[in-house]
């Protein structure tokens, strides 16, 4: 079934929005469905949304940022919910499904023993043979999959007592990290380590205990404010590797604040840690030496912007506020949603020097009680090419979608 078929309109001066007027808009979401699923990559008509996973259930993509495709971008990948949370943090069994990049020969590849809404199982494409996701939050250990992406069969044992997962994989290799919130017999000691997807084994690249001792490169702010952690119980969130894999950036948090979720980069083997000053809102590499996110500093509110691994400021990218972050392969396009708790939600496309009346709509709806209650966030990413936009919004029936558009780049 298709959803949002209507034309998008992609004249930045005339918004659809007022185009089709609320009321139009609201019947176009939620009633529409009706026209047969184009079944080939050249029948996705520019500013067309198509709906990727299939059947009356919730489908995830991964975590924002990450494209669902094949790095040879033939195949894409969604999580199914086999029932819908009734919040957040209700985890319910799940599967592993791919289609073709034409949206036709959908197929299951394995089950995934629990799910939640917020960024599913994160799943991600090791190469264009392997996948790789983890379970969420339960009682039991959650555990880090490798898996054949034609079989699904694991490639080895899943690795248990994983607490986060890398964005990404790089040359084969993925980074996980186990900390205070690890459950189950700990695989070694609390830290980060970076798993070979060819072989199951992994090295520890830095500890917890490691990570203590740099209190000098840390702000003191943040160490010493109300809310502070114990040492033991710093977590780790949101690894990445640079595009070249010299240098590993990830969130550490040293206390309940949001300003104790520090941004920090390192060389793979744990050495030069530097604190990066600004606390941008879902930040990720734009090169190998430069960070982009939405800044939140007062001058420039969740406005898209760079700065240095080392913290200098190098300017803002677009006069387009916004929230979960995607950038084209080329870094000439970026995707992002509006705030949290926004009604309506808007998905825009634009680029480098843009602002509001400049950048596309791509999609704007309701959140219902989907996208900011149940944390199904937007999550939006590029395909391999640039060439499309992948994200989560809601089925005309309540449930997650995962959807993707042909943009012109």
């Amino acid at each position: 079934m298709q959803i949002f078929t209507k034309q998008l309109n992609m004249d930045p001066f005339r918004p659809w929005l007022i185009q089709l007027g609320f009321v139009n808009l609201l019947t176009c979401l939620l009633l529409s469905g009706c026209q047969k699923q184009k079944t080939t990559t050249e029948e996705l008509s520019t500013g067309q949304i198509y709906k990727v996973g299939q059947g009356n259930y919730s489908t995830t993509f991964g975590i924002y940022d990450t494209s669902p495709e094949s790095p040879d971008g033939s195949r894409i990948a969604y999580i199914r919910f086999l029932q819908e949370p009734k919040h957040e943090r209700d985890g319910h069994p799940g599967e592993l499904w791919l289609c073709d990049s034409d949206l036709t020969n959908h197929r299951k590849v394995c089950d995934v023993p629990i799910v939640r809404p917020h960024n599913g199982a994160q799943v991600f494409w090791v190469d264009d043979q392997t996948l790789g996701f983890h379970t969420a939050w339960s009682d039991n250990p959650r555990e880090l999959f490798v898996v054949d992406a034609s079989s699904g069969e694991n490639r080895f044992a899943p690795i248990p007592g994983v607490t986060d997962v890398g964005h990404d994989a790089h040359a084969g290799k993925i980074l996980f990290a186990t900390d205070v919130r690890t459950k189950g017999t700990p695989i070694g000691v609390p830290g980060m380590y970076e798993l070979d997807a060819a072989t199951g084994e992994y090295t520890l690249l830095i500890s917890v205990s490691e990570l203590n001792k740099l209190k000098h490169v840390l702000p003191a702010s943040a160490l010493n404010a109300e809310g502070a952690y114990p040492e033991s119980e710093w977590k780790f969130l949101h690894l990445m590797y640079s595009p070249n894999a010299e240098r590993i950036a990830f969130r550490l948090d040293v206390g309940t604040e949001p300003s104790q979720r520090l941004r920090l980069s390192m060389k793979p083997d744990g050495s030069d840690v530097i604190n990066l000053d600004p606390l941008l809102l879902h930040f990720r590499w734009y090169d190998d030496q430069t960070f982009a996110g939405h800044d939140r500093d007062k001058s420039r509110w969740l406005l898209p912007v760079r700065y240095s691994y080392q913290s200098e400021f190098l300017g803002t990218i677009a006069n387009v506020p916004g929230n979960h972050y995607a950038m084209s392969p080329d870094r000439k396009g970026f995707l992002s949603e509006s705030n949290y708790n926004s009604d309506p939600v808007i998905l825009r496309y634009y680029h480098a020097d843009d602002n509001l009346q400049t950048s596309q709509i791509i999609a704007e709806f309701s959140p219902l009680d989907v996208i900011w209650k149940k944390r199904y966030h937007v999550n939006p990413a590029f395909s391999q090419d640039g060439k499309r936009a992948y994200f989560h919004m809601p089925t005309e029936d309540g449930y997650n979608g995962t959807y993707v558009v042909q943009i012109k780049p």
